[in-house]
C-alpha cells in the first residue's frame, strides 16, 4: 500500500477521493443515483415479455418520466431537422450546379457554331489573299505545315 502512496499517480492520493471513500465505508453499497428533479431515483425491475429482469430507474415522483426519453426525443428532432436542412441545401446547390453547367454547354455549343462559321469564312478570305481582322494566324509547327489558329476574344467567357 505504501508503494502506491508513494508513487503520486494514485486515486488514492487524492484528498478528494479518500473523502468519498470516508463518507461511504462499505464497498458492497450501491451508490446513491438522483434523478433530473434531484430526488434519490427508484430502482424497479421490468416483467415484460421482451426483455424480462431488466433493472431500471425511474423518478420518485412521476414514475413515468424518463429524462433519457425525453433528452434521447430531443436530440432526434434536431438530428432530422438538421439532416434535412442540410439534404435541402445540398439539392439547391446541385439544381444550380446543373443549372450553371447547362448554361456553359449552351454557351460551348454556341461557340463551337460560330467557329466553324468563321472557319469557314476565314478559308473563304485566306483563298483572297486577306485575313479577317480581328483574326491573328500563328504557326504552331516549323516542319513547313502551317496550322492557322483562330483567337477569338470573348468577354465573360
Amino acid at each position: 500500500m505504501s508503494r502506491i502512496l508513494a508513487s503520486g499517480s494514485s486515486s488514492l492520493t487524492n484528498p478528494g477521493y479518500l473523502a468519498r471513500r470516508r463518507s461511504n465505508p462499505d464497498p458492497t453499497e450501491a451508490p446513491v443515483l438522483y434523478c433530473g428533479c434531484g430526488r434519490p431515483a427508484v430502482q424497479n425491475v421490468s416483467g415484460t415479455n421482451r426483455n424480462p429482469s431488466r433493472s431500471f430507474l425511474h423518478c420518485p415522483v412521476d414514475p413515468r418520466k424518463n429524462e433519457f426519453l425525453r433528452l434521447k426525443a430531443l436530440l432526434m428532432t434536431w438530428f432530422s431537422t438538421s439532416h434535412s436542412s442540410t439534404i435541402e441545401a445540398l439539392q439547391d446547390q446541385l439544381k444550380s450546379s446543373m443549372y450553371e453547367l447547362e448554361s456553359k454547354d449552351h454557351q460551348i455549343r454556341s461557340l463551337e457554331a460560330e467557329l466553324m462559321k468563321n472557319s469557314g469564312l476565314f478559308e473563304l478570305d485566306q483563298s483572297k489573299g486577306s485575313i479577317p481582322e480581328g483574326h491573328d494566324v500563328v504557326e504552331q509547327k516549323a516542319c513547313g505545315v502551317w496550322k492557322l489558329c483562330l483567337v477569338f476574344t470573348l468577354s465573360g467567357f
